[in-house]
C-alpha cells in the first residue's frame, strides 16, 4: 500500500489523471507493478511553468523519432512496456514537423518543477520527460549526458512528455 502526491513548487495542477488523482493517489501495488488490480501505472497530466532546460538535447527528424526515442529509453533502462507505452502516446502527437528538438528533463531538473511525496519511499526513484519541439530545419544542439538507473527492490519511475 503506497500514497503518492505531487505538488507545484513554481505553481502548477494536475488537469488530468488515471486513476483519479483527488488530494493524491492511495493504492495497492503488486510486486509486479499492477496497480489496484486495474493499472499498468499513475498517468497524470498537469499545467506548469515552462521553466525547463533547452541547453542539451537532440535533433531528430520526425521519420527517426520512433527509433530514436526507443533506442534513447532503452539506455537509460526503461521497460519494453514502458517504452511501448511512450511511443504508443507520443508519436501520434508528433507530426507536424520535419524535425523535433528534444530536450530531455532529469530528476534534479523535474524536481525543481513537479515533487513527488511518498508515503514510503522507493530506493530508486528515476524521472525522465522529453520536451519536444517541432521546427522545419535541422538545428545543432549540445547532447546530454545519459543517465539511467537500476531496478532493484522497490523502485518507482515516472516518464513523460510536454510540447514546448
Amino acid at each position: 500500500n503506497i500514497c503518492v502526491e505531487l505538488s507545484f513548487p513554481k505553481g502548477g495542477k494536475i488537469v488530468n489523471s488515471e486513476p483519479l488523482y483527488n488530494n493524491g493517489w492511495c493504492v495497492n501495488v503488486q510486486p509486479n507493478g499492477i496497480i489496484d488490480n486495474n493499472y499498468n501505472y499513475l498517468f497524470y497530466e498537469s499545467a506548469q511553468p515552462n521553466i525547463w532546460q533547452k541547453n542539451t538535447g537532440y535533433c531528430i527528424q520526425r521519420r527517426q523519432l520512433t527509433q530514436f526515442l526507443k533506442n534513447d529509453m532503452q539506455k537509460r533502462h526503461f521497460t519494453d512496456t514502458e517504452i511501448n507505452d511512450f511511443l504508443d502516446y507520443w508519436i501520434p502527437i508528433l507530426n507536424t514537423h520535419n524535425y523535433y528538438l528534444i530536450y530531455p528533463q532529469t530528476k534534479q531538473i523535474i524536481d525543481k518543477v513537479i515533487k513527488v511525496t511518498f508515503n514510503q519511499n522507493p530506493m530508486v526513484f528515476y524521472r525522465l520527460f522529453y520536451g519536444f519541439k517541432g521546427v522545419n530545419q535541422p538545428a545543432n544542439i549540445n547532447p546530454p549526458v545519459i543517465e539511467s538507473f537500476e531496478r532493484e527492490g522497490f523502485v518507482a519511475v515516472e516518464w513523460g512528455g510536454y510540447i514546448l
